[in-house]
């Protein structure tokens, strides 16, 4: 058998002794030398390159927890804000709804509004016919009709209230009052006002013809 194959002789590159390398990447001379030689390596890297200490670690653990409940807190927010959100939708949706129920009426007001203007309007154009048929047609029917003028109540007609009126009383009694004329408690009311007017058109009318 051939002897065994060396790489020389070689420098323990941790405790400094001469050994025999029997493969060719041995750079120590025993299994204690390279132990010791890997720590220190590792030792130096650690100083070349210092990690986080207990006391930062323990720091950077509570920021993070800080951090959780910070992401935590604003999260809550955020929901407590979608909420209001959706809230403020369905709100608004609400108004949007009575808006639009607000507008129907607005414009079926408006069409019996105009139904009603069209009513008025042929009710003045039937009252203003049924005038023209009641009075004179001209100035000259007028002839022979006598106006009379009462200046207590600014009043001028063919047939005067005489007597049935608090104004022919006060302050003083009218002379052109009936000698049988009492004084009314009230006053006479509009029906027979409008009578006595309606009156008064008649007898325009029976004179006209």
């Amino acid at each position: 058998m051939s002897a065994l194959k060396n790489y020389g002789e070689r420098k323990c590159l941790t405790c400094g002794k001469t050994f025999v390398a029997k493969k060719y990447y041995e750079i120590v001379c025993s299994q204690e030398c390279k132990i010791k030689r890997h720590r220190a390596l590792s030792n130096a890297w650690q100083k070349e390159h210092p990690g986080p200490t207990k006391t930062a670690y323990k720091t950077l653990q509570k920021e993070i927890e800080v951090l959780k409940k910070g992401n935590k807190s604003l999260q809550d927010e955020s929901d407590k804000y979608y909420v209001q959100l959706l809230e403020a939708k369905k709100t608004i949706a609400k108004l949007q709804n009575n808006l639009n129920k607000a507008n129907q009426e607005i414009e079926t007001y408006k069409t019996n509004l105009a139904k009603v203007n069209e009513k008025l309007e042929k009710a003045q154009k039937d009252l203003a016919s049924k005038i023209a048929t009641i009075l004179p047609k001209n100035l000259d029917d007028l002839n022979g009709i006598k106006i009379l003028e009462c200046k207590r109540m600014h009043l001028k007609a063919m047939n005067l209230p005489c007597g049935t009126r608090k104004e022919c009383f006060t302050p003083t009694r009218c002379e052109k009052c009936p000698e049988d004329a009492v004084e009314p408690k009230e006053e006479v009311s509009l029906t027979t006002i409008n009578e006595d007017v309606k009156a008064a058109a008649a007898a325009a009318a029976s004179v006209a013809v």
